[in-house]
Formats: C-alpha cells, structure tokens, sequence
C-alpha cells in the first residue's frame, strides 16, 4: 500500500540523504587513494576514454565495424562518470553546500 503523506515523504528523504551522505564520505575516502587516481581517475575516466576516441578514426574500427562497440564503451565511461558526480553534488554535506552558496552568492 503505498501513502503520500508528509511525515513518510520525509522520512523517506532522509534515509535517501543519509544514503548519499555516506557514498559521498566513501568517494572522498577513494579520491585520496592514490591507487584509486591511477586506475579508476586517471586510467579510465581518462585515459581509456582517451584511447577510444581515438580508436574512432582508425581504418581497422571502420573497417570492422567497430564504431557502435567503442560508443558503448564511452557512454559506459560517462554513465559511471556521471555517478560520481551525482555522489558529489547531492550527497555532499548540508554543511558545505551552505558555505559556497555564502561564498557565490
């Protein structure tokens, strides 16, 4: 059975924050890793994606048909890309984010 009342709304957006919260502490954690930088970072968020753009133009991956397996390579790079970027701007404590609201407002 499924309510909309506010008390369950609310409730339901804490643990969401507390969810996030918690990922965002993690990845903080990961980025100071420095084997984290070199392979996850560094090796595929830039390096590999890097690669596969240029893999693109090459004979070999028209010739072969290639193309479509190389997108799906980068669209998988942007889509764990575009995780960790939700983790930082929506689970980054309430905290922080009152202080570049003071700071760019």
């Amino acid at each position: 059975m499924e309510t909309n009342h506010p008390t369950d709304i609310v409730e339901l957006e804490t643990i969401e924050r507390a969810g996030l919260l918690k990922k965002w502490e993690a990845l903080e954690r990961l980025k100071d890793n420095p084997d984290f930088k070199v392979v996850v970072l560094d090796g595929y968020l830039k390096e590999k994606a890097i690669e596969f753009t240029s893999l693109l133009a090459t004979d070999y991956v028209r010739r072969n048909n290639l193309r479509s397996t190389i997108f799906e390579q980068l669209a998988a790079i942007s889509c764990f890309e575009e995780y960790l970027h939700m983790i930082e701007n929506l689970g980054a404590p309430a905290s922080m984010l009152e202080d570049e609201e003071e700071i760019g407002g």
